[in-house]
């Protein structure tokens, strides 16, 4: 008989008694405890890779899947990068905005040394295959547990500064400056020896 246990006072749920796991009555106890609990907690189960596939189809729309990861794919446009800076662009500037070509990533990238990088920031547009909000309400979440502060660095400049930083696995941005203040930037790209596939 299938039972569920709370795994603390707030969020998660253990599910216990489970035969078949992709019988219906369980099917809609599980969905109902990770919409409600946030967690889902099924002990022993030891599954191989079809088996987690099998169960997951059964619990919703399971995304592009190669072996164990994910293949979600990227669009970066120029526009969307402006888009932040003016919301509304009138009918010639998002022209002119649209003229630069718009490409496509995976969202992460797996280095041949095995390091990961999210491939996000200001000009990530939105997700191949996606629907517009859920891909939005993704690429939001994601910028957002990538800026906390825990992973930033601020420089605070002065004359003569070199930084140099590692641009497939970096965020950056400029902070707000005085209009007038002087500032020089020298800025040189190295290519990297690696291509984003």
């Amino acid at each position: 008989m299938i039972a569920t246990k709370a795994l603390s006072p707030s969020l998660g749920v253990e599910v216990t008694g489970v035969g078949n796991l992709l019988d219906d009555q369980l099917i809609s106890r599980c969905a109902e405890a990770l919409q409600w609990r946030g967690i889902l907690l099924i002990r022993g189960l030891h599954l191989d890779d079809e088996g987690q596939l099998a169960f997951s189809r059964k619990l919703g729309k399971v995304f592009a899947v190669r072996g164990k990861e994910i293949s979600l794919r990227v669009v970066h446009s120029f526009e969307a990068a402006q888009r932040l800076v003016t919301p509304d662009p009138g009918p010639e500037v998002l022209a002119g905005w649209r003229e630069v070509p718009t490409h496509e990533t995976p969202l992460v990238w797996k280095r041949r040394d095995g390091r990961r990088s999210l491939v996000i920031g200001a000009t990530a547009d939105h997700i191949v295959g996606m629907a517009a909000a859920e891909s939005r309400a993704l690429l939001d979440r994601l910028l957002e547990w990538t800026t906390q502060e825990r992973f930033r660095y601020t420089h605070d400049w002065r004359v003569g500064d070199l930084v140099v930083w590692d641009n497939t696995g970096m965020l950056h941005r400029a902070l707000p400056y005085s209009a007038d203040s002087e500032r020089t930037l020298q800025r040189t790209t190295v290519v990297g020896d690696e291509e984003l596939s």
